[in-house]
């Protein structure tokens, strides 16, 4: 059976036993916008609380961090705390290895947690919390298989794809400090290897290294510089201004959505009290599909 088929079958799973108000509307999710996020009730990292009778979704709109002392450390424990969540639905997993995915399992059990936050930044930290209280975390993501489709049915290519991982990666790499230790070439060749070896396809139909290169120059008008690029280069912009990278990842952030609040809608289906520990664009666009299934706007927490 293909990576496609399981991903749909687990989610027709988590869904059989859905009563109809935990249906999620995909037609409701907004694009993200530099002028949206000025709409956000607070700078990032804060908390949305969506309740109806004894269900609540918590929600950390999370500022990516690897930093214990972090704010969004800090907001990741204390909606823990203040939830009580029955199940914690992660960034950076897919939803087809189920509950308490065997690598970061295998990860929480026997690294330090200076590697696990260094390798898996807040959503490792929230797995933490939750595999210390006993209670199941799950990811949300689709699986590459599934994502890949879904983008090439966008007319995005493998090399757009690629191109936008290694981009949008860049940035976490400079601050986790691998740049500093780490040759770039090696980085991208690692890249490469994880996203054919997880969608099931040969190293050699993605880019090389030299490939990328040219793809950016191709996409940007100036050479590749990994000291220079910051989160806002792959932001998932689908204007006339935007750029590739943005470009692309305004098409794959969509179909990552998408595939995000039907996970949380079945984690809805199955537990009264679920969190949610994502980055905060994913909040902002996901707010208005929550907001339909809650029937009311969340209130607002800044831990």
């Amino acid at each position: 059976m293909s990576h496609l088929r399981l991903g749909i079958c687990l989610l027709l799973v988590l869904c059989a036993c859905r009563p109809s108000a935990w249906v999620p509307d995909p037609g409701l999710l907004l694009p993200w916008s530099p002028e949206a996020q000025e709409s956000q009730p607070w700078p990032l990292p804060y908390v949305a609380v969506f309740e109806q009778g004894a269900k609540a979704l918590t929600y950390v709109a999370a500022d990516h961090d690897n930093k214990l002392d972090s704010d969004t450390f800090r907001a990741v424990r204390w909606a823990f705390d203040d939830s009580r969540p029955q199940v914690v639905v992660i960034e950076g997993v897919r939803s087809e290895a189920g509950f308490n995915e065997p690598k970061l399992l295998e990860l929480l059990r026997t690294a330090p947690p200076s590697q696990l936050y260094e390798q898996r930044f807040e959503p490792g930290y929230a797995a933490q919390l939750a595999h210390d209280a006993g209670v199941p975390f799950i990811g949300a993501e689709p699986s590459e298989a599934e994502l890949i489709a879904t983008c090439q049915r966008r007319g995005v290519s493998l090399e757009d794809l690629f191109g936008l991982y290694v981009v949008r990666q860049t940035s976490q790499w400079r601050r986790a400090g691998k740049l500093e230790t780490t040759p770039i070439e090696q980085l991208v060749e690692e890249r490469a290897q994880s996203m054919a070896q997880r969608a099931g396809f040969d190293r050699d139909l993605l880019p090389s290294f030299e490939g990328f290169l040219a793809w950016y120059q191709r996409g940007m008008g100036e050479p590749y510089d990994p000291t220079r690029i910051g989160t806002g280069d792959a932001a998932p912009l689908g204007g006339p201004e935007a750029t590739l990278p943005q470009r692309v990842n305004f098409h794959v952030n969509h179909a990552r959505n998408e595939h995000i609040v039907g996970v949380i809608a079945a984690m809805l289906g199955d537990h009264d009290r679920v969190l949610v520990v994502y980055g905060g664009g994913h909040l902002l666009q996901q707010e208005p599909v929550l907001e339909a299934l809650f029937g009311h706007p969340p209130r607002y927490e800044k831990p």
